[in-house]
């Protein structure tokens, strides 16, 4: 071999290295639909989501749609080579009038047509894309109102954002991806004993219920500023958690899923913090 084809060879191989690196965080839960039809309303976070609204076929037949969909695990960060189920249930799907019109699918990066929005630029990519395709769901085939399919992210071509989609009728939910989710700087691993810290006061706090406003909200706000000072972190969970509690009555719903992410750190760490990830021997 030539000392440029060798070189060619190792250029390749460490591109390639650079890819299979790569992982991206969730950006952006975006909602858009078709001109000149009924507004839909949508209520989702990295676990999965509800699809809401109305079809006016005539005057005299309107139907309520209702689309559901559950991830088999928490999407807040994709690492490559993961893969995850999308099930969508049909909660109210079937026309009053007969009509055979909407139905609801999920799809990967390669069918969306870049740019979703100029805020999000990118190029077509099939980073994330299904390996076992559910079908549709609709309200006039009995065995059609849930179907699942898994999806798999794997880079392959480095662009700054991808996405999949869920979709019904004339409306499509975007879950952006992108790698500025994630911190950029040098590593700071120091800063994980002051995360563990508010982790476990997190938890403790939505067992017992502590209140929100006083103890939950401080507290995640200092996770986040821990998670951020790491440079190696997705602050995306806690933002959720943070929105959604906000407006919540209650800490105590919350325990199991504060419980499995403090957990889960422990994989995330050591996957996107080198330092870290280096004293595990």
């Amino acid at each position: 071999m030539t000392k440029s084809a060798l070189g060619i060879t190792i250029l390749a191989f460490l591109f390639s290295g650079l890819l299979n690196a790569q992982s991206v965080s969730l950006l952006k839960i975006f909602l858009k639909s078709k001109p000149d039809v009924s507004a839909a309303v949508v209520d989702a976070d990295s676990k999965g989501g509800v699809m809401r609204f109305t079809r006016d076929y005539s005057s005299s037949c309107k139907t309520n749609y209702v689309l559901k969909w559950e991830f088999s695990k928490d999407l807040s960060t994709l690492n490559e080579g993961d893969e995850f189920e999308v099930t969508l249930t049909c909660l109210s799907c079937k026309s009053t009038c007969g009509k055979k019109w909407t139905s609801g699918s999920v799809s990967g990066s390669g069918n969306i047509f870049w740019p979703i929005t100029p805020e999000y630029p990118s190029e077509y990519n099939g980073n994330i894309d299904a390996v076992v395709k559910g079908g549709g769901v609709n309200g006039w085939d009995q065995g059609s109102y849930s179907t699942t399919s898994t999806l798999k992210y794997s880079v392959k071509k480095n662009v700054p954002h991808t996405a999949f989609y869920i979709m019904m009728g004339d409306h499509y939910v975007y879950y952006i991806y992108g790698q500025s989710a994630a911190p950029s700087g040098p590593v700071n691993c120091h800063t994980l004993l002051g995360l563990g810290k508010n982790m476990f006061s997190l938890e403790y706090g939505a067992l017992d219920n502590k209140d929100i406003s006083t103890w939950m909200i401080p507290t995640i706000d200092n996770a986040i500023n821990h998670v951020n000072a790491t440079n190696c972190l997705s602050p995306a969970y806690l933002i959720d958690l943070r929105k959604r509690m906000v407006d919540a009555d209650s800490s105590l719903p919350f325990y199991s899923e504060i419980q499995e992410y403090s957990a889960g750190l422990d994989e995330e760490i050591l996957t996107s913090c080198p330092c870290c990830a280096s004293c595990e021997n």
